[in-house]
């Protein structure tokens, strides 16, 4: 291979990888440009650059960790607290159980009244539907 082969090879190369690396140049100086240079930034008052596009606010804010409530104010919570006091109630009898083990007996039979009126209530319901 003669210089005269080298040098313009050389120069095929530098001639097709020319606009590749132009067109990365371009794109690079693109991308870094600074945020302040768009018009919705401002600086917030850590003093750092922020969008000011403002959102309508959801929850008050209140003292704690992250200044906001614990849950969403949108968000139906009465099941839960139903669920709550359903498994406050079921500790506290648990907790009787261990002091009296004969609890739960005294509980159902204190509760046989009420089934046996709800029975009577459902059996009359029933005969009356059967009848009509």
């Amino acid at each position: 291979m003669t210089l005269f082969s080298i040098a313009s090879r050389v120069k095929s190369a530098v001639r097709s990888l020319a606009p590749v690396c132009l067109a990365a140049c371009l794109l690079w100086a693109g991308i870094t440009a600074p945020a302040h240079a768009a018009d919705n930034y401002m600086k917030n008052e850590r003093g750092t650059l922020q969008s000011y596009e403002r959102y309508d606010e959801v929850k008050p804010e209140v003292g704690g960790i992250n200044r906001y409530t614990d849950t969403d104010p949108r968000r139906d919570t009465t099941a839960a607290d139903a669920k709550a006091r359903a498994l406050s109630d079921q500790a506290e009898r648990s907790k009787r159980m261990a002091d009296d083990p004969f609890e739960p007996t005294r509980e159902t039979l204190s509760n046989t009244g009420d089934y046996i009126s709800n029975a009577v209530d459902e059996a009359k319901a029933n005969i009356k539907d059967a009848l009509n």
